[in-house]
């Protein structure tokens, strides 16, 4: 850092790449938390899951390079946490971390929420799979807004959480047979059509 200045080094921090990690990279490569799907991890036993998902989390910030990324993936972990103990939460998890936190921990807000709502991990813990058009679950809609991005006093009522969760009906996680497991599905029959009107929009 002192040898190639204090915004040299920021601006790379702002750029990783993956292949300067070659270290990192082979020790990630060892663990299967890293190569396989999730619907691929449900066959291996849970035992063997977490303690690869704390070595995975441990390893990163030690031996990459990229410290500022490592920091937000850390941040962001905790902003969109899933309980690893609820709903196949281990499995998923894995999965979550890399396709939603870590390949957008240094990008857009929007695309981290927009990913974040497709993550069969977050459907999976906020209880999405139970919104259905004759039931709506109010879990998603109520913690999308009041903790990933409106906040407490966000300015949402109890009405735009109910017609949050109307919208939401139908997003569900892909188990049909012959089909990418453990992936968002829209089931179009399962959700409530017609207008809904979110914070005052239509």
């Amino acid at each position: 850092v002192a040898a190639m200045g204090h915004a040299a080094y920021i601006t790379e921090q702002l750029n990783p790449t993956s292949e300067d990690d070659p270290m990192l990279g082979f020790l990630l490569s060892r663990l299967d938390v890293n190569r396989l799907k999730a619907s691929d991890l449900r066959d291996i036993d849970e035992r063997f899951v977490l303690p690869q998902l704390r070595q995975s989390a441990a390893l990163s910030p030690i031996y990459s390079r990229w410290q500022l990324r490592e920091r937000m993936v850390d941040f962001w972990s905790n902003h969109f946490n899933v309980f690893q103990g609820k709903n196949y939460g281990t499995f998923r998890k894995a999965i979550d971390d890399l396709e939603v936190i870590r390949k957008h921990s240094l990008g857009s807000f929007g695309d981290m929420l927009h990913a974040s709502a497709h993550s069969a991990a977050m459907l999976g813990y906020l209880d999405n799979t139970l919104n259905k058009k004759a039931s709506a679950n109010e879990n998603y809609a109520r913690e999308i807004m009041e903790l990933h991005s409106l906040g407490v006093h966000g300015g949402y009522t109890q009405t735009d959480v109910v017609e949050v969760a109307k919208c939401f009906t139908g997003w569900t996680i892909e188990d049909q047979f012959l089909r990418p497991r453990e992936t968002f599905r829209f089931n179009p029959e399962e959700h409530r059509p017609g207008p809904k009107m979110v914070l005052g929009h239509r």
